[in-house]
């Protein structure tokens, strides 16, 4: 019983469950992190060459 305890609440063990799950997790946070990162630089350079045309129309306008 108190093994068990021990076991759980130590995530160093090898037959600790979190220490299974754990770094699966952390690997899938990374995954979707730099999805993130990736889709807002995509919106971004949208944004961007959005702005850039319409002041080129702008510019040749005058």
């Amino acid at each position: 019983m108190i093994n068990d305890q021990l076991s759980i609440q130590n995530p160093d063990t090898q037959s600790s469950p979190i220490n299974i799950r754990y770094p699966l997790m952390k690997q899938q946070l990374k995954v979707i992190w730099r999805q993130v990162k990736q889709h807002q630089t995509i919106i971004d350079n949208k944004i961007y060459t959005m702005y850039i045309h319409k002041n080129h129309k702008k510019y040749d306008l005058i």
